[in-house]
């Protein structure tokens, strides 16, 4: 073929492509610049930026300080090689002047001997080290060069971002190679069950755009959010789709606690997050052992924030495809369509993507990546093969763990137990001399050894806050009986494909808690009686998931004793939140029974009256729950959307009864394809960029001061966070009871601010007395006067608003700035 035998040159064509993709990409992304200087009757000073001589990329005011004193200001532009960048001041007197352009590729500094002057800048003779600049007459420019060649500037390369460009046109170049010459079919000789040429296929094409995500700083965070809170942030970066408001718990909570924890170099004590220790429980990377066994953090141990975020996101989109469908070849015995089509069917429903940017997907990929792990080092032959497996278990065990939300991880957790006790089942007569059994226990026991002492330094490191945790008001208190999952939500998933952030049934309260799962296990389960009427045999994977089918659907809708809801963790994990295991666990029973019948190669027909038992039996099933949605939800699901979904699941069952692999992946993509515009695709992080106020930031608490307070709300605090402020309020993970002794100390407030929760402050005049009011298990506010003696002995020094304060009400407090930055006014405490 003309393809194969040109390979290496269309291959080198797209890979050099690629590069210039990447770089062109990269010219386009935002820089920054920052000068330290001295200002003596200037209060603003013109700074634009040159992409050419006739061409400004950005021109604005910049607000200095005008005391006399060295500061640091910085700008953020959108441009990452300008040709040149000018300061422009009218009158007036600049000294010390120093500065530092950085963007993704090169970083330039500039000392004061090598600036350029324009026009009448007369420098001072007497002390002309410093180089003292006066204005003389008109207007004066500073010209820092950027690109063009002078000897006015110390430039550093950044090689990692000319790496990452390399590494993702190596990367097409092979993916090229592959598609184009190599013959797949011939890639192994191996028509194993997990590599085989379809799968290893897909292995590959997914470490391709793992790449590509990476270079290219991709993720589907819904920070783009910010945009609409902070107007003076750069551009949100979405590329694909919109950011949702309604994922508060990812753009508002998850992802500014990780950045803080990066500002803060991943110490395990961050005050930002709340009371000593918070961060070993907050689920972000920190510089513990435990956190470094989790690859989704690796990408921010290696490259930073920005790129770290884009690794997390590619880790849960690509990770939750292949455990799913390395976990559903084992199931469906290799069946690589069957196989992806659960995978997809998992990753796109509603209730994961609704709920992706939470710890979700990492737990699914645990327990998914886990019971893989487990029954290759169970199966395994080759020695090699058993010590991938155990060390695939350990991280995968891991990631699970520490993903740290039980009300998920407790059904997740009994559903990959019993999915893995039915593969054990199933598959153990076609191991009947099963070698090794000695040698691999032993592998098996090393790797829980392994995970039970990093669990071990972890409990000894965390302890303290546990018990804190424990003890609080909430999630502490929380204990669940079961029982009190509300009927008409169960089935919630057939109308699925039409949720959107605006569009849900008003009763339950937003898209999030609306969102569900298609549970198909009732079909499925009339699939198997259908199917044991020919063979009369019963499948042992089948079996045990219908056993944790059974078991999910006695606890939410009669509950458990005390005891036993204790015994078994369940009381950590409400019925409303347990459901996303009968979810999981509904999926694997329909995609293993279609499997079943299809490996029957039974011919259909209609003249088969059992056939059409089931089939209306079922149908009769799908009905009856519609109706009940249709009465529950009438403002939701009209007339013509319950027609669909009828039509649409008929066809399902039909597919599913008569094995029809094509119908049943064409119904089944209906009800998820609405998965696939839920969370957006953008790239980067300079909707968070704000080097102006970072720098303040850095440089009030490299002074020596503490903490800081954020007024009004609870969205600004987390802004501020993401910088690398020690904010006290916002989203706090717990508090000490000690932090609060001087507010509340006679804890009469106690079960209001001892929980995790969204922290509004107000300000109240001088001499009042703190109060407490909760809002919600998760929000309270609390008015203050922040003069008193008690905020100044909790440790906050700066104080944010987003308005002037009057001095009347605030006399303890001084500007740090005689002007709003990025449209904040910025106060510390007055020295005493």
């Amino acid at each position: 073929m003309v393809l194969q035998r040109y390979a290496a040159r269309i291959s080198f064509l797209l890979a050099l492509l690629a590069l210039i993709l990447f770089f062109s990409v990269s010219l386009r992304t935002y820089s920054s610049f920052y000068i330290d200087l001295a200002t003596n009757n200037v209060d603003t000073i013109t700074f634009s930026v040159e992409k050419n001589r006739s061409e400004l990329v950005l021109e604005k005011n910049l607000r200095v300080n005008p005391d006399n004193l060295l500061h640091r200001y910085a700008i953020d532009f959108p441009s990452a090689a300008p040709r040149a960048i000018n300061l422009t001041i009218e009158s007036g007197e600049i000294r010390d002047v120093k500065a530092f352009f950085e963007s993704l590729l090169i970083s330039v500094s500039y000392s004061c001997p090598s600036i350029y002057l324009k026009k009448e800048i007369v420098q001072s003779d007497s002390v002309p080290a410093n180089c003292n600049v006066y204005q003389n007459n008109g207007k004066s420019n500073i010209v820092f060069p950027v690109i063009q060649k002078s000897g006015l500037q110390e430039v550093r390369i950044h090689w990692q971002g000319f790496f990452s460009g390399l590494i993702f046109s190596i990367a097409t170049f092979f993916m090229a190679m592959f598609m184009f010459r190599i013959n797949s079919s011939k890639l192994l000789k191996s028509r194993g069950v997990l590599l085989n040429a379809r799968s290893c296929n897909l292995y590959l094409l997914a470490a391709y755009f793992f790449i590509a995500f990476l270079s290219f700083n991709l993720h589907s965070s819904s920070i783009g959010v910010w945009k609409a809170y902070v107007p003076s942030t750069p551009t949100n970066g979405v590329l694909l789709g919109e950011p949702r408001a309604i994922r508060s718990d990812e753009w508002l909570v998850q992802t500014p606690l990780i950045a803080s924890e990066v500002e803060h170099d991943f110490r395990l004590s961050n005050p930002a997050l709340g009371a000593d220790g918070s961060s070993l429980v907050a689920g972000v990377p920190v510089n513990g052992v435990h956190a470094f066994f989790q690859p989704r953090y690796w990408g921010f141990y290696l490259f930073g924030f920005e790129k770290g975020l884009s690794w997390l996101y590619a880790w849960r989109i690509f990770g939750l495809i292949l455990t799913g469908f390395t976990l559903f070849s084992l199931i469906t015995r290799g069946d690589f369509y069957l196989s992806l089509v659960g995978s997809l069917w998992i990753f796109l429903s509603p209730f994961t993507q609704w709920w992706f940017g939470t710890n979700l997907p990492d737990m699914l990929i645990g327990m998914m990546g886990g019971i893989s792990s487990l029954y290759f080092l169970f199966f395994a032959k080759k020695i090699s093969n058993q010590i991938i497996g155990a060390i695939f278990f350990l991280l995968f065990s891991i990631s699970f763990v520490f993903a740290l939300y039980p009300p998920f991880q407790v059904p997740l957790m009994y559903c990959g137990v019993f999915i893995l006790l039915g593969l054990i089942f199933r598959d153990i007569s076609y191991y009947p001399k099963m070698t090794k059994m000695t040698g691999k226990i032993a592998t098996l026991f090393l790797a829980l050894l392994a995970i039970f002492s990093i669990l071990l330094i972890w409990y000894l490191q965390a302890k303290n806050i546990i018990s804190i945790v424990q003890s609080s008001a909430y999630p502490g208190a929380r204990v669940s009986l079961g029982g009190d999952f509300p009927a008409n939500r169960f089935f919630a998933g057939l109308f699925g494909q039409f949720l959107s952030e605006n569009s849900y049934p008003l009763s339950l309260g937003n898209v999030c808690e609306a969102a569900s799962m298609l549970l198909l296990f009732p079909v499925a389960w009339v699939a198997l009686i259908y199917r044991w009427k020919g063979v009369k045999k019963i499948d042992a994977l089948s079996f045990f998931l219908s056993l944790y089918l059974l078991l999910m659907i006695v606890w939410m809708f009669v509950g458990f004793p005390n005891f036993l809801a204790l015994a078994t963790k369940f009381s950590l994990s409400p019925p409303y939140r347990s459901f996303v295991g009968i979810g999981i666990g509904s999926i694997f029973l329909v995609i293993s029974v279609f499997s079943l019948n299809a490996s029957l190669h039974k011919a259909i027909y209609l003249k088969d009256r059992f056939f059409w038992l089931a089939f209306l039996f079922s149908a009769s099933l799908i009905l009856v729950s519609l109706y009940f949605l249709y009465l529950s939800f009438p403002d939701f699901l009209t007339p013509f959307r319950t027609g669909l979904i009828l039509l649409t699941c008929l066809v399902l069952i039909y597919a599913l009864l008569s094995s029809n692999k094509t119908l049943f992946i064409i119904a089944i993509m209906s009800f998820c394809i609405n998965g696939l515009w839920v969370n957006p695709i953008s790239s980067g992080v300079n909707v968070l960029r704000n080097s102006e106020l970072k720098v303040l930031i850095h440089e009030e608490q490299a002074s020596g001061n503490g903490m800081w307070l954020v007024s009004p709300g609870t969205i600004y605090p987390q802004y501020f966070k993401v910088l690398g402020a020690n904010v006290w309020n916002g989203v706090r993970f717990i508090t000490s009871p000690g932090d609060m002794s001087s507010l509340d100390p006679d804890g009469k407030n106690r079960d209001i601010w001892y929980r995790y929760a969204h922290i509004s402050v107000d300000s109240l005049p001088s001499g009042s007395q703190p109060i407490f009011k909760l809002k919600q298990s998760d929000l309270y506010e609390l008015s203050l006067d922040l003069c008193s003696k008690g905020v100044q002995e909790m440790g906050i020094t700066n104080f944010v608003f987003v308005e002037k304060q009057e001095a009347m009400k605030v006399p303890c407090l001084e500007l740090v700035r005689p002007f709003p930055v990025s449209g904040f006014w910025i106060y510390r405490r007055k020295i005493e």
